[in-house]
């Protein structure tokens, strides 16, 4: 939200959404009375000698502390950077809060770093931020990768934990009137499921045909969706696109439909990039409750 310009300068204040048409129960966060913000997936996080599963992933926006910041018209930097607050949900940090009972504050993550407003291709605005923070964690506990208190580790002395958290969102100005398909079979999620799917979405959707449709053969957890119903969709350009005017190479929807698993109706949030330098493939069935893989590559982008 852009305030009132003064000079130079524009107030701006930030918050996070939740996928567009999501009706589903949200996970079970460590604080109660929440709002519902970003969604993650289900991921493996790696360390020199451990990795973890990491599972029920979600950031939620601290309500009593707004992330306002002032944007310089003329460089399209936050001045100072952008402070925002979030409470993190996922199964490790809530074995972490549980094994140090009473010794961590139930309080948000003060994420700090810089942010800025650029043109894109195609005269498409990108909103981008790289924000991390330094808490000392000397004595604490850190949790083992089966979250067993009994196999917990006890953080040395200068220890520090550094959540940091990286954020590009795009706005296109145009009229997008193209229509993206695609297909891939057998993809490998970052997460070890094999999964394949098969779209054709419209970017202008209205009183056009739409199609999804996603398998999951994970033998225990896995499924089918089939879309019935197209609730959202953003066809955008990555940052470094060379497509032309009216062309995209990703595109964001969301959809209800049916799950192979029982009767219910269910919601897909999908996320496709073909972006050469960039490919990424993100699905969510219920928020990721339901079924959920994505491509994260092995290491993070240089942001």
């Amino acid at each position: 939200q852009f305030g009132a310009r003064n000079g130079d300068f524009v107030p701006v204040a930030f918050n996070t959404l939740p996928p567009a048409g999501l009706l589903a129960p949200p996970p079970a966060f460590p604080l109660a009375g929440l709002s519902l913000g970003l969604l993650g997936h289900d991921e493996r996080l790696r360390f020199p000698r451990q990795t973890y599963d990491v599972k029920d992933v979600a950031i939620i926006d601290d309500p009593f502390d707004v992330a306002v910041g002032e944007l310089n018209l003329k460089t399209g930097q936050l001045v100072g950077g952008l402070r925002w607050r979030t409470f993190w949900n996922q199964d490790l940090l809530t074995a972490l809060l549980v094994q140090n009972s009473g010794r961590i504050p139930p309080q948000s993550f003060l994420l700090q770093g810089p942010a800025l407003f650029q043109k894109g291709p195609n005269e498409e605005f990108l909103f981008r931020y790289d924000a991390i923070e330094f808490r000392p964690f000397d004595t604490f506990i850190f949790p083992s990768p089966d979250l067993n208190p009994a196999t917990a580790f006890r953080a040395g002395p200068g220890s520090v934990l550094s959540p940091f958290f990286r954020m590009q969102g795009a706005l296109p100005t145009d009229l997008p009137r193209s229509v993206m398909t695609g297909s891939q079979s057998s993809v490998l999620s970052s997460f070890g499921d094999r999964f394949s799917f098969t779209y054709t979405i419209p970017c202008d959707p209205a009183g056009r045909p739409a199609a999804f449709e996603y398998i999951n053969a994970n033998p225990t957890r896995g499924g089918t969706f089939k879309m019935e119903n197209l609730a959202s969709v953003a066809c955008i350009n990555s940052r470094t696109s060379r497509q032309p005017a009216g062309s995209y190479d990703t595109l964001t929807f969301s959809g209800f439909g049916t799950w192979s698993r029982d009767s219910e109706p269910h919601i897909a949030t999908v996320q496709i990039s073909i972006a050469p330098d960039a490919p990424y493939v993100s699905i969510l069935i219920d928020g990721g409750q339901v079924s959920n893989v994505n491509t994260k590559p092995p290491e993070n982008p240089v942001p």
